[in-house]
């Protein structure tokens, strides 16, 4: 929230604008290209999935061909008859090269073969290479890398590979399968190697057309790579037994990461699984070319939004200023007030708010012009009365030592008593006066009491009794104003023991929580009490012709100093007495007031 408290108010909307358009931009981009993207995944991924379920039928078709040209091969070459022990070397030789023209024959008759090899136990030709067909020893099969695929099953696949023939080295797929005889004796492997480029030209000729950049694999039944379109090999020793869950379905797509021998890179892998072979067909495409469109849409969009930011941000720009010139005026009309304490021209043709602010102003300026005004004669008035009040005090002091010399002339003349009562009103004067100040402890406050009550005791006598009660001796050292009790004091002894030669006074201080309570009791006449709770208007003190205008002064102080919950309880019973009871706010040190 700093900028709302630091920055002017048109930077702050024009920042809050322009960052709010650039965020709901970056917004609709983002939301458009994961859209489009999403939009495309789906056509694509589908149609890919429809075009792999074709391609896999007619590759399943292809490969089912020549597996039943393994089969009806493996049936008539008779291996159990070359095998008879009674027939010479001529005649298994002319079995064998009977076999062998056979399996040639097969070779002339596909378009899909590449070579035929026939490895059998003691074969006895000696040529190499016959016509597209090979015989080979038994020894030698384990050197071949399809022989480890026929462990466990009698028939396999491999994937495509280089081997040699007579006409030099082809790219083939390859087939192999176990031969046995009719009694279940193993008799030797017969291998169809088929033309690599067959399936080539089946993948690569849909993927041309309809998918740049594009892979398609094909696996077996187990999962085993046997043909792939991308001359670069791909890294499947992990992950497409990861993928084997997922290719449990009959199609499906995902995005994933493909580790190439020179790359790392995200493609979507689309497959579908022949439902007969259980073959998958897996086609990869590039993710980014995947995204392409989606790309140059956004970036479109973007050119598009920078295009609208900058109008947007002129737009912001002149609103913003709009906004916040009559802001301006304002401050500057109340900048130069507060220097010139002159009123500024506002516009007036503002009827919105704004009018109201400048009709607002307009009047707290004539307002405050009075107060100006005010303040000045009052300012005036003060330093009159600053200077009637330094005049006044010249009196006090003036009395204060006319009283001294008085005092000296009473004890000259022998009027031990008078002298003592000057001297009381001596010390009751220097209080009073107190270097000026508002506030004076408790224990000069009873000092004042107690010379008073001194001066009234030599009219009364012993008939007049005061007495003072501290519950804690710490209380007298607490501030309040002055002159508090002294009036009360005053009023018990004028009107409540009015026609009497004696009375008793009772003065009792405690702690009241955060509070200094004051009690003062009186056995005197009393009055009639029917508002306990009174005020000065109305309070008891009015029944009584005299002091009521002291006591009335020390509310008005004492609400004036520490506010309207500190008032005075007065309970009166006729005949009885009186109690008045004034709670003040404890001040242990000397405060400004």
């Amino acid at each position: 929230m700093r900028p709302f408290k630091k920055w002017k108010l048109q930077r702050v909307m024009f920042t809050i604008f322009a960052g709010f358009i650039l965020i709901l931009l970056v917004c609709i981009i983002w939301a458009s290209y994961q859209i489009s993207s999403s939009q495309m995944l789906k056509n694509t991924s589908y149609y890919q999935q429809s075009l792999l379920r074709e391609l896999n039928r007619e590759v399943s078709v292809l490969l089912h061909s020549v597996e039943q040209s393994s089969l009806a091969a493996a049936r008539n070459l008779k291996l159990d008859d070359y095998y008879q022990e009674q027939d010479g070397v001529y005649d298994r030789y002319t079995r064998l090269r009977t076999m062998q023209d056979m399996m040639a024959q097969t070779v002339y008759s596909s378009t899909i073969l590449e070579f035929v090899e026939l490895y059998i136990d003691d074969h006895i030709l000696t040529q190499k290479h016959e016509a597209g067909v090979r015989v080979m020893d038994m020894d030698k099969v384990e050197d071949q890398s399809f022989y480890s695929l026929l462990e466990d099953t009698d028939a396999a696949w491999m994937g495509n590979h280089i081997i040699d023939t007579y006409r030099g080295e082809r790219s083939v797929i390859t087939f192999a399968r176990k031969l046995y005889a009719f009694n279940g004796e193993f008799h030797g492997i017969l291998v169809f190697h088929v033309k690599e480029s067959v399936l080539s030209d089946m993948l690569d000729e849909v993927t041309e057309e309809n998918a740049i950049g594009s892979n398609r694999m094909l696996f077996d039944a187990g999962n085993r790579l046997i043909f792939s379109t991308d001359e670069e090999p791909l890294s499947f020793a992990d992950e497409h037994v990861m993928w084997q869950e997922e290719w449990g379905k009959s199609s499906g797509y995902e995005r994933t990461v493909i580790e190439q021998a020179s790359s790392t890179d995200e493609q979507l892998m689309v497959w579908n699984r022949a439902p007969r072979t259980g073959w998958v067909m897996v086609e990869l495409t590039p993710w980014k070319e995947m995204t392409k469109g989606s790309v140059e849409l956004a970036v479109k969009l973007a050119w598009i939004g920078a295009a609208a930011v900058v109008v947007a941000l002129l737009f912001t720009l002149w609103v913003t200023r709009q906004f916040t010139r009559p802001i301006r005026l304002l401050t500057s009309a109340m900048n130069k007030f507060s220097v010139t304490r002159k009123s500024v021209y506002l516009p007036e043709d503002y009827t919105n708010e704004f009018g109201v602010m400048f009709n607002g102003y307009d009047k707290l300026t004539h307002r405050t012009l009075e107060l100006y005004q005010s303040l000045e004669q009052q300012y005036k008035k003060q330093r009159e009365a600053e200077i009637t009040a330094l005049q006044a005090n010249i009196n006090p002091h003036f009395l204060y030592n006319t009283l001294d010399q008085i005092n000296w002339m009473a004890i000259g003349a022998g009027q031990s008593q008078i002298s003592r009562v000057l001297e009381l009103v001596g010390r009751m004067f220097r209080i009073q006066l107190s270097d000026g100040k508002t506030l004076i402890t408790l224990r000069e406050e009873i000092e004042h009491v107690a010379c008073y009550m001194e001066i009234q005791q030599l009219q009364f006598g012993e008939g007049l009794q005061f007495q003072v009660e501290v519950e804690q001796e710490e209380l007298l050292e607490c501030y309040l104003p002055k002159l508090t009790i002294q009036p009360f004091i005053e009023n018990s002894i004028k009107h409540g023991f009015h026609g009497r030669t004696e009375g008793r006074v009772r003065l009792h201080i405690q702690p009241n929580g955060r509070d200094v309570q004051l009690t003062i009791y009186d056995n005197g006449s009393g009055f009639d009490d029917t508002q306990p709770q009174a005020k000065p208007a109305a309070g008891p003190m009015k029944i009584r012709t005299k002091g009521g205008y002291g006591i009335r002064n020390v509310r008005e102080r004492i609400q004036a100093l520490f506010g309207d919950r500190y008032d005075i309880q007065v309970s009166s019973v006729r005949g009885e007495g009186t109690t008045v009871t004034l709670n003040i706010p404890r001040m242990d040190e000397q405060q400004a007031v």
